[in-house]
């Protein structure tokens, strides 16, 4: 039954333990989390106790903790979300699983392989089910460019085209491992599996990098990504860009909003004979242009609410139904496993002047 458009009543729910509770965790996933009817709360945790109270009353929980392993142990549940610092993400995940918790944690899912190994292999011999929120997947426009991609008009995409360039970072790890591990990931969502990269990087002092990126997919597209720590955060524009071409097509994400795809054009008939010449501005008619930016005007819809356009609220609810029904998460450990692959090779490229296949890592 729906209550709301999005929002219905759940027929089964799950217990859950929150993780973390700062600024992330508050405004995207704990908000997203509070539209779910499938999920019950049942306690918190953070090291910071004003935050954790605050998350508890915000919540309505009856369990507020600042020590985890006290919490796994007084507390029965079936589920944690983990968001919290990012190189500690993958340990903090490794303890819930062996409480016997699935687990849900913020991207990336850790900064390195040993820890990601070992929270494979706990969670393979608990037999839990790990996610990881690469929430673009769910954002709307980017949702709608793997539409266009797939589509019989596409064709095959030939060059896949990204930039992120934020504010400061305290150093390359944090640029490559937490914060443009979005877009390697977004590279194999849209286009498909990485085979070598070649990367080059500028950098200005500590923590102001910028990073050029070149990239060969397994199924012979190409790939230009710039990542860099030398913009601003507060910049409306220029800040995130997505593109991928196919066969006289194009889509694209302005800043995961303004998307666009650019049709395939028709091939003009001419009684001059130039057309079949191959000449410029007389082969080619322009199509109209599908256009999506969303309305904040109307905020009191779901679907125009931050977490959602972010696709916090899709992500959040794809895992939590993976839990329910007992299938695999739709983004889930291999995915987090290959995004952090992918940063070690592009500072493995940089710090040898070569290209790197994705194998070597």
């Amino acid at each position: 039954m729906y209550l709301y458009e999005g929002i219905e009543k759940a027929e089964k729910r799950i217990r859950a333990v929150l993780v973390g509770c700062g600024e992330q965790a508050t405004n995207m996933i704990h908000n997203a989390i509070s539209y779910l009817d499938e999920v019950e709360i049942v306690a918190v945790c953070d090291r910071n106790p004003e935050r954790a109270e605050y998350a508890q009353k915000r919540l309505g929980c009856a369990g507020c903790y600042l020590d985890l392993g006290q919490m796994l142990s007084e507390v029965e549940a079936d589920c944690a979300f983990v968001v919290t610092i990012a190189a500690l993400q993958a340990k903090l995940a490794r303890q819930c699983v062996e409480a016997g918790l699935h687990v849900y944690t913020e991207k990336p899912l850790g900064t390195e392989l040993d820890d990601l190994q070992a929270l494979y292999e706990t969670a393979r011999s608990k037999g839990r089910k790990i996610g990881v929120s690469f929430n673009k997947r769910f954002n709307p426009a980017y949702y709608d460019m793997k539409k266009a991609i797939i589509s019989e008009t596409f064709g095959r995409p030939n060059a896949f085209i990204a930039k992120f360039i934020g504010g400061y970072r305290s150093n390359e790890t944090d640029l490559l491992r937490v914060g443009s591990c979005h877009f390697f990931d977004l590279a194999r969502y849209l286009v498909g599996e990485v085979e070598e990269v070649f990367a080059y990087c500028y950098e200005e002092q500590p923590g102001r990098h910028t990073f050029a990126v070149s990239a060969r997919f397994e199924n012979g597209c190409v790939g230009s990504m710039t990542f860099g720590s030398l913009g601003s955060w507060v910049c409306g524009y220029g800040m995130e860009y997505v593109e991928v071409r196919g066969d006289r097509n194009m889509v694209s994400a302005e800043n995961g909003r303004d998307f666009t795809w650019q049709k395939p054009s028709l091939i003009a008939q001419s009684d001059t004979g130039l057309a079949d010449k191959g000449t410029q501005a007389v082969t080619e008619r322009s199509v109209p242009v599908e256009i999506l930016r969303p309305n904040y005007s109307n905020l009191g819809k779901l679907a125009l609410k931050d977490f959602y356009i972010n696709g916090n609220y899709q992500s959040v609810k794809a895992f939590v139904s993976s839990v329910l029904n007992d299938t695999e998460p739709p983004v889930g450990y291999r995915d987090g496993l290959l995004a952090l692959k992918l940063a070690l090779a592009v500072e493995k490229s940089v710090s040898e002047n070569r290209a790197v296949k994705l194998a070597e890592i």
